[in-house]
């Protein structure tokens, strides 16, 4: 099975309404996510944006190109321990949210020079990590405006599906940093 950008969002698109548990008057967290993720099991009734992210990529048959973890923070530093985070989303890659990229995390669908759509797990139809006492616990595709200079959307991993590496970035977006100049001893 070739895996392509396509293939992983395919697979977490098919899961867009799916919803956690629901027991005694509240959502649980209890989801099949950590169930059907390897090492993941543990990690059920937790916090599953994370974990959601790992199944998406266990079922594409993408497993080592994206941590198995239920940790964002963990999330971030497996793509930063090998050269594959960016601040520009790429469609099928990973993103991080808040502080860190420790808040939250998706999987870019689509995005724009203002915009950038995600399939989120552990969220609601407004794209709030956490849920509402009306929907919580909610695998659903999420838009969110964004500009250079908003802070929600704090990273993106490179898309490990990427050949180049290097992901699209809209000129709206600030530009990359420039390169540092060799020193005229290396010259």
């Amino acid at each position: 099975m070739t895996v392509t950008p396509e293939s992983v969002i395919k697979i977490a698109k098919g899961e867009v309404g799916t919803h956690e548990g629901y027991s005694n008057g509240h959502w649980n967290n209890d989801q099949k996510y950590s169930k059907e993720t390897p090492t993941l099991g543990w990690s059920n009734y937790q916090a599953w944006c994370a974990t959601f992210v790992s199944w998406v990529a266990y079922k594409a048959g993408a497993a080592n190109l994206f941590p198995c973890t239920a940790s964002c923070l963990t999330g971030v530093s497996w793509f930063k321990q090998r050269g594959r985070f960016s601040e520009y989303p790429a469609v099928g890659a990973q993103v991080f949210y808040g502080s860190g990229g420790g808040s939250h995390t998706g999987l870019v669908v689509a995005f724009d020079a203002n915009t950038i759509t995600t399939v989120e797990g552990n969220t609601n139809t407004t794209g709030a990590p956490k849920g509402t006492a009306f929907i919580c616990g909610l695998v659903s595709a999420v838009t969110r405006t964004c500009t250079a200079t908003d802070t929600p959307i704090t990273r993106a991993a490179l898309c490990p599906l990427t050949r180049s590496g290097v992901p699209p970035r809209p000129a709206a977006l600030r530009p990359l940093p420039p390169r540092p100049r060799p020193s005229l001893a290396t010259r």
